[in-house]
């Protein structure tokens, strides 16, 4: 049956920004009638503006931690995980950082997330696994202010996602490689937030989420996807 004019909300880490608008154009070319509306920011944002009283009918969280929060305090239902990704070290051309062992310099000025923020609490645990005792000057809510300091040049390094860092203009920023035994897996949770008033068509988008077209427009945005090409 089409639906006529109906809105899905969905609440999604920041580090999908690029990849989640376009998931959700072709779930809305899948079903005629509805708009999805996406809202992004830290995880740990999302959640509390879910407890606060915020009106959402899908939770995406880029860790598995803040998913269990709301799933606690009874804010969401089961989830189902979509994606994975991978964190990597970026500077502006111009930064003295070369390698990742360049960060333990006083001089140096490294920017991360939030401890609460998926990111920031990755990017802690890759600095003590490579020993690193990076001079971080500041934390921001959510990655993509990371990715601003590294871009504007305000800091000389950053830990950020590497789909984040694939959105940079060419020639901006450099990247450099942590190693997978460094750092901690990333998985993205979603599930429908309780009292959704589109429940059947949150349980759709979730179950789209893990479907082929989703999936290949994750891997496009070089996200990990959970299924095979």
């Amino acid at each position: 049956m089409m639906l006529l004019n109906v809105t899905l909300t969905v609440f999604a880490a920041a580090s999908l920004h690029v990849a989640m608008p376009a998931i959700g154009h072709a779930f809305e070319a899948a079903h005629p009638g509805v708009a999805v509306s996406f809202d992004f920011d830290g995880s740990q944002v999302l959640v509390a503006q879910i407890e606060q009283g915020a009106r959402v009918d899908v939770l995406a969280t880029a860790d598995t931690k803040n998913m269990k929060a709301a799933q606690d305090a009874g804010f969401a239902g089961p989830s189902t995980d979509f994606a994975h990704n991978v964190l990597t070290i970026v500077t502006p051309a111009s930064s003295p950082v070369k390698i990742a062992t360049d960060m333990a310099s006083p001089n140096v000025k490294v920017a991360v997330c939030v401890d609460s923020a998926p990111c920031g609490r990755y990017a802690k645990a890759a600095l003590s696994a490579m020993n690193i005792p990076a001079h971080i000057v500041t934390q921001e809510i959510n990655v993509e202010g990371v990715m601003e300091k590294v871009v504007l040049n305000e800091v000389d390094a950053g830990i950020v996602y590497v789909t984040d860092a694939a959105t940079a203009k060419r020639g901006t920023v450099r990247t450099i490689v942590i190693p997978p035994y460094d750092q901690q897996p990333v998985t993205y949770p979603a599930a429908v937030v309780k009292g959704s008033a589109n429940a059947d068509l949150a349980v759709a988008f979730v179950s789209f989420l893990t479907g082929r077209t989703a999936q290949s427009i994750l891997r496009h945005y070089r996200f990990q996807g959970i299924t095979s090409p």
